[in-house]
């Protein structure tokens, strides 16, 4: 005589439940996967922006790219970016070879303004020997020198333009800071 085994109405009922759950969890799990850097992405821009009131870009935050934007100005932070800025003056010497780290640029009340950041593996002394000798071409003028063993300085300036030019070495890496 075989034995029939008797589930009650309430195991059964519970038993769609559990594979109810497993099978919304399922879904949640592969909606995540597909969509959930975007939501990240979303929530990490939306808090920057309402705290600084700065648009930011983070969808290249994976290539250690980070943009901001000020809504206000139109003055933008590019960190990370390998570009320099669509108007930074093209008449303005880059040193060959090297590579932008960081930009920013601006206009406020009609004047431009930039910030650029560039590093080579080259020594600070032929870096420094490339503007000495290439900074007063184009009409640019640099008004003023200064250097103290670890780095040279340049005061420059065409036109509305006027700013300075840093180049110094740290951990084998030269830096170069244009600021106008």
């Amino acid at each position: 005589m075989a034995l029939k085994s008797k589930v009650s109405p309430f195991v059964k009922r519970l038993k769609n439940i559990g594979c109810g759950c497993l099978l919304i969890l399922l879904l949640l799990a592969v909606l995540l996967a597909l969509f959930g850097g975007v939501i990240i992405r979303k929530l990490i821009s939306g808090a920057i922006s309402q705290k600084t009131g700065l648009t930011v870009n983070v969808n290249d935050i994976n290539q250690g790219k980070l943009t901001y934007t000020d809504p206000k100005t139109g003055a933008t932070l590019n960190i990370g970016s390998d570009k320099i800025p669509a108007d930074f003056p093209k008449d303005f010497p880059i040193y060959p070879g090297s590579t932008v780290t960081s930009s920013l640029s601006g206009d406020q009340g009609g004047k431009s303004g930039f910030w650029l950041t560039l590093t080579t593996k080259d020594a600070e002394s032929k870096v420094a020997t490339y503007y000495g000798s290439n900074l007063t071409t184009n009409g640019w003028k640099a008004e003023a020198t200064s250097g103290n063993g670890t780095g040279t300085n340049w005061a420059v300036s065409k036109g509305n333009l006027s700013g300075y030019v840093t180049v110094n070495n740290s951990d084998n890496l030269t830096s170069i800071l244009i600021l106008f």
